[in-house]
């Protein structure tokens, strides 16, 4: 089998070396098991080596230690009355959980391969996107109570934004939904 080659890199890629129709990767890298879609069917060794393990390891410890300050700091100072709010608690929880399943299991919980770990991703991005929606439309209410010349400019502003709130949020899920589902 003969190693990927995409140009103008060379084969395997700049951290890696094509030998025999395998790439071998320099050290530190290896090659990338999630979202492989390019590489024909049983060539997975001829993959490109451009996947930092340590580097991946970190950001997932990152994005999971910063989703638990957020969430603590929700916890604290937030009451969860608003949808907005409870859309963040559930991304955050999502974002936790995935990051901590990737940190625990890095050879089983990949994009595109374990369906669970995909989807909580997905959903974490969706719901979290959500909450923004609704974190923007109750900043225009504020804006049209608190700003009494643009009050009836923003009020129409905001009822247009509200009429559309509710369908572009069922859009973005059903959109994340089929994000995770076609990379199975």
């Amino acid at each position: 089998m003969a190693c990927v080659e995409l140009w103008p890199s060379s084969p395997c890629g700049p951290f890696g070396s094509c030998i025999n129709g395998t790439c071998i990767c320099s050290k530190f890298w290896s090659i990338n098991r999630e979202v492989h879609f390019f590489v024909p069917e049983g060539n997975f060794e001829g993959n490109v080596c451009n996947y930092q393990e340590t580097l991946v390891y970190v950001l997932y410890a990152l994005c999971t230690f910063f989703a638990v300050v957020a969430l603590l700091i929700l916890i604290r100072y937030r009451q969860f009355s608003y949808f907005n709010q409870k859309c963040f608690l559930v991304s955050f929880l999502l974002q936790i959980c995935f990051g901590t399943y990737r940190l625990l299991k890095p050879e089983e919980a990949l994009v595109s391969t374990d369906a669970l770990f995909t989807a909580m991703i997905a959903n974490a991005g969706g719901i979290g996107f959500v909450g923004i929606l609704y974190y923007y439309e109750e900043y225009l209410v504020y804006l049209s109570k608190t700003f009494e010349m643009t009050a009836d400019s923003v009020c129409k502003c905001a009822k247009r934004c509200l009429q559309l709130l509710y369908p572009v949020s069922i859009l973005v899920m059903v959109g994340f939904q089929f994000s995770w589902i076609s990379c199975l």
